[in-house]
């Protein structure tokens, strides 16, 4: 939970926060959990800041600096990311839907592809050897996507569609492919240890040599109804 000082501090606005935060720099904000929804951040200093699960869903984080900060689990459907430094931040299972980034947003690379594929903004289908491990992809259409000895650990595929995806020898340890598509898609030798299928629609998906050890299989379906 968010500390409760910081909470106060951080919703009487931007020049409030930052003076505080320029004379306090050997605290630690702790605004995990907060809900800061449409709140205007434009420019607010959060360096190395704990913002996990932090609810940010329509705010203005323009020219935000937000270095070294976790930003775990953080939601930020809608937000407006342009020129914002999440340079050395934690942005693992963030929600990049419907929010802005620029070129000049800084992040790492794999949190900018992450962006681009839950956003639809992005042709590439070619994710050979790529790493999005403990990321979000709920409902990302990755069909025909070659995901060919990718490291996909932990990732959250909640009703994605991976229909004919290719994933040969692909790390998908821990994944959650509740309800996703996956019809005719490719998991040979891929590690889908611990996976989760519950409910997966899996009609035609080859799974010959795959490791399923520990896979939760309920109620996924592997055949259509007759």
């Amino acid at each position: 939970m968010a500390n409760s000082e910081h909470l106060a501090l951080i919703k009487q606005g931007v020049e409030t926060w930052n003076s505080w935060y320029s004379k306090h720099k050997q605290i630690t904000p702790d605004l995990a959990q907060a809900n800061l929804i449409n709140l205007n951040l434009r420019g607010i200093n959060l360096k190395g800041a704990i913002l996990q699960q932090a609810n940010f869903s329509q705010a203005d984080l323009s020219n935000a600096q937000l270095a070294n900060a976790n930003l775990e689990q953080a939601n930020l459907l809608g937000a407006n990311l342009f020129d914002a430094n999440f340079k050395g931040a934690n942005l693992d299972y963030a929600i990049f839907a419907q929010a802005t980034i620029n070129a000049k947003t800084i992040m790492a690379i794999k949190y900018r592809q992450v962006y681009e594929i839950v956003n639809h903004q992005t042709t590439n289908k070619n994710y050979s050897s790529i790493d999005l491990s403990n990321s979000n992809l709920f409902r990302a259409d990755l069909s025909n996507a070659d995901f060919t000895n990718a490291k996909l650990l932990n990732v959250n595929f909640n009703s994605a569609n991976l229909s004919d995806a290719y994933l040969y020898k692909a790390d998908l340890t821990g994944a959650n492919l509740q309800k996703a598509d996956l019809r005719n898609a490719y998991f040979s030798h891929a590690n889908l240890a611990f996976i989760n299928l519950a409910d997966a629609l899996c009609y035609g998906t080859y799974f010959k040599d795959a490791e399923l050890k520990f896979a939760n299989l309920k109620a996924a379906k592997f055949s259509p109804k007759p």
